[in-house]
């Protein structure tokens, strides 16, 4: 290998480092809305938020935090919107069918382009 082609590869890592680091940087608004029965009820912007706060909507309580939401309790009998776990990135969502409700983050994401 010759001076120039390690010149090449240098300017590669750097524009690639350059690149990640503007990735990194970039803020994306992430809202998460409660519905029940397909109204929405609340609507909260996670990076807004100081605290976690917990809503309880048709007897369904969920933990809304910075990092995402989650389903804490419920009163339906298979518990699998408590068994979801924490959602966390935009087009997530967490369903309790028996109460009908329904958790879902949206706003801008990363995947949001088409290919042609």
């Amino acid at each position: 290998m010759k001076r120039k082609d390690f010149v090449i590869i240098a300017v590669l890592i750097l524009a690639a480092l350059v690149l990640l680091s503007i990735n990194k940087t970039r803020k994306e608004a992430v809202f998460c809305e409660i519905l029940e029965y397909g109204e929405i009820v609340r609507t909260y912007d996670l990076s807004a938020l100081s605290d976690d706060e917990i809503i309880v909507v048709n007897d369904v309580e969920i933990l809304i935090s910075r990092n995402g939401c989650q389903v804490n309790q419920s009163d339906c009998p298979d518990k699998i919107c408590i068994n979801s776990g924490k959602i966390s990135r935009v087009g997530e969502f967490i369903y309790c069918a028996p109460n009908g409700v329904l958790v879902r983050l949206s706003g801008e994401s990363e995947a949001d382009a088409v290919a042609y």
